[in-house]
């Protein structure tokens, strides 16, 4: 039987019990799950003190037994959480990465590019989001405590707008919407934005979506005064989605900046799980 593999990014805070509830109602046969645990380790003392302006640098003396202890305690509970994902009858991997700041989301990058998809653990996610929708190759699920709700969910919205980061989410969607009972592409009208080409763009999205054995329909919204994200969450609870996929970042960075973004809106909630891609 094939399998999608799911890596599941967390860290050293995750408990038993948020590791079973999170795997809780997901067929062991469909998934190959991948645990991976993440902590920022100390940065390395290149201006430490005492070092020569020409010479080599000096390091503390328990710097490197502070980091392999660290390291240590890393593997140690990755075997634990292994042996659990066993006794739940997954054929699932876990493995821990202990990486500056500045290098940890590259890290986890790599980590993630031969999986279909990557669940990003509220403990985890603030740091490494980034870094995955821009350079990452997978799409990247948030607010899924149980991952059965984002990766088999009954009825999927897709927030489409035309825009290339809106494809990119639907095609790396596909593996969950194919298991899906309805697929509803929620289309949300602007005032004073023409949205000629998304239009143009739905009948052969619903064709295509349809044979690849969605049951596809469309829904529009006019956008309503508190902005495009209370908008599409609010028609996801109106429609009874249980998951919604978006573009990530389709208007400028410096736009989003300026104005807020639907992005940062829909990624700062909790209602709703959400498959994000750029």
């Amino acid at each position: 039987m094939a399998q999608s593999t799911v890596l599941l990014i967390t860290d050293m805070n995750l408990t038993d019990e948020a590791l079973r509830r999170a795997l809780d109602d997901l067929d062991p046969a469909a998934f190959h799950i991948r645990v991976l645990l993440t902590e920022r380790s100390e940065p390395l003392p290149v201006l430490s003190r005492g070092s020569p302006p020409y010479g080599p640098i000096v390091f503390p003396e328990d710097w490197i037994a502070r980091l392999s202890d660290e390291a240590d305690i890393m593997a140690s509970r990755a075997a634990s959480l292994r042996e659990m994902l066993r006794e739940m009858g997954f054929d699932g991997e876990v493995a821990s990465v202990l990486e500056e700041p500045s290098t940890l989301g590259e890290a986890v990058t790599r980590r993630a590019a031969f999986c279909d998809l990557a669940v990003l653990d509220v403990l985890a996610r603030q740091e490494l989001l980034s870094e995955m929708l821009f350079h990452g190759a997978v799409g990247v699920v948030l607010n899924a405590p149980r991952l059965s709700a984002a990766l088999a969910p009954r009825h999927a919205a897709l927030a489409w707008d035309g825009s290339m980061p809106a494809l990119r989410a639907i095609h790396r969607a596909l593996p969950i919407l194919r298991r899906t009972e309805r697929v509803t592409i929620l289309r949300i009208e602007e005032a004073g934005i023409s949205g000629a080409s998304a239009d143009a763009a739905v009948p052969d999205l619903r064709d295509w979506l349809t044979r690849h054995g969605c049951t596809v329909s469309v829904e529009r919204r006019e956008i309503e005064p508190e902005g495009v994200a209370e908008t599409l969450l609010g028609s996801c609870r109106d429609l009874d989605a249980d998951l919604l996929v978006l573009g990530a970042f389709a208007r400028s960075r410096a736009r989003q900046f300026l104005l807020g973004g639907t992005t940062r809106s829909i990624t700062r909630q909790d209602r709703l799980p959400v498959l994000l891609s750029h």
